[in-house]
C-alpha cells in the first residue's frame, strides 16, 4: 500500500479487504491479534489507497469507536489502533458527516484518556 498506492486499491479489493472487513465484523470473537491487524489495515488502506469512499470510511469510524468503547485495557494497540484510526478517519470526512459520529468519538476518547496509563 505504501509503495503502489492507489495503483494497489484494486487488488486489495478483490484479495485481502473482504477478510479484515469480516475480522472487524466479528470483533467481539475473533483473537486481539486479528483485530490489531484489521484496524491496522483499514488505517493504511484508507490513508494511501483509498480516502474516495465516504460511506466506507463513515462506516470504518462508526466501527472503531464502537471497538474502542468494547476493548479492554490490556488490549493497547488495538486501542491505540482506534483511536488513531478515528483521528485518520475524520480528516477524510466533511464536517456534517463528523459531527453525526461526535458522540461516540467522544466517549472513545475520554474512555482511552481515563486510563491512568493513557
Amino acid at each position: 500500500m505504501h509503495t503502489y498506492k492507489q495503483e494497489a486499491a484494486a487488488m486489495i479489493d478483490s484479495s485481502v479487504k473482504f477478510y479484515f472487513g469480516k475480522v472487524l465484523q466479528e470483533y467481539r470473537v475473533v483473537s486481539e491479534r486479528e483485530l490489531q491487524d484489521a484496524t491496522f489495515f483499514f488505517m493504511e488502506y484508507i490513508e494511501h489507497c483509498n480516502s474516495t469512499d465516504t460511506m466506507m470510511i463513515y462506516e470504518l469510524c462508526s466501527q472503531y469507536a464502537e471497538i474502542t468503547l468494547w476493548s479492554k485495557p490490556e488490549m493497547a494497540d488495538v486501542r491505540q489502533n482506534t483511536i488513531y484510526g478515528l483521528g485518520l478517519l475524520s480528516k477524510y470526512m466533511t464536517p456534517q458527516a463528523f459531527k453525526s459520529m461526535l458522540p461516540n468519538t467522544l466517549k472513545s476518547i475520554d474512555l482511552i484518556l481515563s486510563n491512568p496509563d493513557a
